[in-house]
């Protein structure tokens, strides 16, 4: 979970308001965030189950094919904001968190 402020916006926030933030947005309150949104997706696929839906999971070679067409949305991605924010550093944490948390 990624919680992005604009800078500028933040520089005009009084010492107070940022002081709040700085105590409650800590990567434990993110990780339990995300938590909460799995939580909800195991709760929304039982329930699906339940209802008759069918699941598939995607074999290997499909999952190589879907990452190399969704790569183009990336990249496309850290080109239009890495001016503005270490977009590249952004992807490649999630990139790398979504997968140790699989």
């Amino acid at each position: 979970m990624v919680i992005l402020m604009n800078k500028k916006k933040w520089n005009s926030l009084p010492d107070y308001a940022k002081k709040a933030i700085d105590q409650v947005a800590t990567k434990d309150f993110g990780l339990k965030a995300a938590g909460f949104y799995v939580q909800e997706d195991i709760d929304m696929i039982k329930m699906g189950k339940e209802k008759g839906i069918q699941f598939h999971k995607l074999s290997e070679a499909q999952m190589t094919e879907m990452k190399s067409r969704i790569s183009v949305l990336w990249e496309n991605w850290v080109n239009k904001y890495q001016k503005r924010f270490a977009s590249q550093e952004i992807l490649d944490a999630l990139l790398t968190s979504a997968i140790s948390n699989r």
